[in-house]
This record gives structure tokens, sequence and C-alpha cells, in this order.
């Protein structure tokens, strides 16, 4: 499979904050990304932050930045950031997820 093109047209300060020095290989949100992981029957890792968010610098530094945490997540899905700034209509997908979980959502 083709590898996807990681954020080549970012606007927002977040999402041209990953790309090459990334460990795990983002790719932004769009149907480009959705077709690719229907191609490749993975499910999507979707993740959804903001420049501003503190939480989401956490998880980026201590989940995201770790070699095996990566290599799992490349290895078995497909990796989709979500600016919350660009997107905000999203939000309410990671409200829905926060409820059924039980954890907050960084704001």
């Amino acid at each position: 499979m083709t590898p996807l093109p990681q954020f080549p047209l970012a606007r927002f300060l977040f999402l041209s904050a990953f790309g090459d020095a990334s460990a795990i290989q983002w790719h932004e949100f769009g149907e480009v990304a959705f077709a690719a992981a229907r191609a490749a029957d993975k499910p999507v890792l979707l993740d959804i932050g903001a420049v501003w968010c503190h939480w989401c610098h956490v998880m980026d530094r201590e989940s995201y930045d770790d070699p095996e945490v990566a290599a799992i997540v490349n290895e078995h899905y497909i990796a989709v950031k979500v600016d919350r700034d660009e997107r905000p209509y999203r939000q309410p997908l990671s409200d829905r997820s926060s409820s059924l979980t039980g954890q907050a959502d960084g704001r």
C-alpha cells in the first residue's frame, strides 16, 4: 500500500507539528485516510487535539513518542489526527467517546 501523505498542507500549528518528526504515521482527517483504513482492513485511531491543549501534548510525549507504542499503532491502525481548532464540529465525537469511557477530554 502506498503511504499516505502526512499533513502536506497543514494550516494549523497543531497538525504542522507532526509529520516526519513523529514515529507514528499520522494522517489528516479525511476520506483519503478512511479509504486507506478500509483498504487495509484496519481500524482508525482518532486523536483529537489542539496546540493549546496541555493533555494533548502530554499524551503525545508520554505515549505516542514511545517507539513500542508507535510500532503497534503503525502496524494495526490508520492513525488520524484532528485539529480541534480546524475542525471544531468533530468535538462531539470526543465528547461521546469521553462519556462512554468515563475519561475527561482535556478541556
